[in-house]
């Protein structure tokens, strides 16, 4: 009974770390890089130029937010929509 119970703790335990990394942004060059303005989209092509694959990624996404937090309102809706 015991086993059962630690066994279940450990598969919801699974599930919800597995859950809570699904919900962070991929590592890699965003694919909207294209059609950022031209500052942005170089400083985001800089900014993921060294990452390797597999590799952890946590500055380069704190590089990327930054970025993206220098868009105007014009320029976020033109790049992701919304009104």
């Amino acid at each position: 009974m015991q086993s059962s119970l630690l066994s279940l703790l450990l598969v919801g335990a699974a599930v919800a770390i597995s859950s809570q990394k699904s919900e962070e942004p991929p590592c890699g060059l965003p694919p909207f890089v294209d059609v950022l303005p031209a500052k942005q989209s170089k400083d985001l092509r800089e900014t993921w130029k060294q990452w390797k694959e597999g590799g952890e990624c946590v500055t380069e996404q704190a590089a990327t937010h930054a970025i993206l937090g220098t868009l105007t309102p014009e320029e976020h809706r033109a790049v992701f929509g919304g009104g």
